[in-house]
């Protein structure tokens, strides 16, 4: 027969050479040149048969098949058989399976070894793509990058990326079939110290009014769930807040009432602390505003009744048996008769 001079990959292939012998009882064996190495060949019956495949794609040159009855032999035309390419999808032979980082640290993941295509290195102009499609398996975060052309995955997660995610890689051969590998990439947390977002800046009381004053919210701690421990001394030498001041320490509130004797300018500085020993700092004034007391009599002092000859004088100071709790105030004093009558 006229043989067929190509067949697609993993298509079966036959070829079935018939010769006769005018004499009656001749024994005829069948040879070949140049069979192709994915192809069996019958000695006896002529028959050139097998199933190409992939990594058969290509041409098989001068394959000559004969015919003999021990004495004459006869010869098809040498012939070319080519096996031509048929895409196979990609396929993956190891997945990424499950990836760590720290947050702020750099990730790069390379997809060496995950895909294999056995046509890359037959077909010509074969070109692929990668590609994070959003099918419902799974999501590429905004933080994580990819090279379509070379299937690298790069990215630096910060805080708020802190977590577990899914993500599908695919990819896909120049006649659009693909393979998909599903892995996970858990972004673990790395402690963030406290931050200092507004300093507290100038605070102030007024004398004998209850004082409320969170100190929290000049600071922040971007570590969800994080313990933030408060604590506040003066500024100028260390020392311990003064008696009438209290502050919360876990909710950072800094609570009480100055009286006249806390009158004053106190500096300051108050510090937060995280669960990890990580700390920030303000220094703020806080001031007392004086407000005004009335005078007051001494406590256990009188004016006692007095008394005068006629024609002597009279000197008393009254002044000895009063008070005003208010440094520095000016008093003015003044009397008339009992019932209010000048004097």
């Amino acid at each position: 027969g006229t043989p067929l001079l190509s067949v697609n990959q993993n298509q079966p292939y036959g070829i079935d050479v018939l010769a006769t012998d005018p004499d009656a009882g001749a024994q005829l064996t069948y040879s070949i040149v140049n069979r192709p190495a994915w192809a069996t060949f019958d000695s006896e019956t002529g028959f050139l048969y097998g199933l190409p495949g992939n990594g058969d794609v290509g041409t098989t040159a001068n394959i000559l098949i004969s015919v003999s009855d021990g004495i004459l032999t006869d010869s098809l035309a040498p012939f070319t058989l080519e096996v031509k390419n048929v895409n196979d999808a990609p396929t993956v032979i190891q997945s990424l399976g499950q990836k760590e980082v720290n947050e702020d640290t750099l990730l790069t993941l390379t997809t060496v070894g995950v895909f294999k295509d056995i046509d890359e290195d037959i077909a010509v102009g074969e070109t692929r793509k990668y590609s994070t499609p959003e099918t419902g398996f799974g999501v590429r975060p905004d933080w994580l990058s990819l090279d379509t052309n070379t299937g690298v995955l790069t990215g630096t997660p910060d805080n708020d990326d802190v977590g577990s995610y899914v993500i599908e890689l695919m990819l896909t051969d120049k006649a659009g079939a693909s393979a998909f590998d599903l892995f996970t990439v858990e972004v673990i947390n790395v402690n963030d110290a406290p931050e200092l977002v507004s300093s507290l800046g100038a605070q102030s009381a007024r004398e004998d009014d209850e004082l409320s004053l969170d100190l929290s919210k000049a600071f922040r701690d971007v570590d969800v769930g994080d313990v933030l421990t408060y604590s506040a001394v003066l500024a100028d030498d260390g020392s311990k807040l003064p008696d009438w001041l209290t502050l919360d320490a876990s909710t950072g509130v800094l609570t009480g009432t100055p009286e006249n004797e806390d009158v004053k300018d106190l500096a300051l500085k108050v510090t937060v602390q995280d669960s990890a020993g990580e700390t920030a700092v303000d220094q703020f004034v806080l001031t007392v505003e004086n407000v005004n007391d009335a005078p007051q009599l001494k406590p256990f002092q009188s004016l006692a009744n007095q008394s005068i000859d006629e024609d002597d004088g009279f000197s008393l100071n009254t002044s000895l048996v009063f008070q005003d709790v208010d440094p520095g105030d000016t008093l003015k004093y003044s009397a008339t008769l009992f019932g209010g009558a000048p004097l």
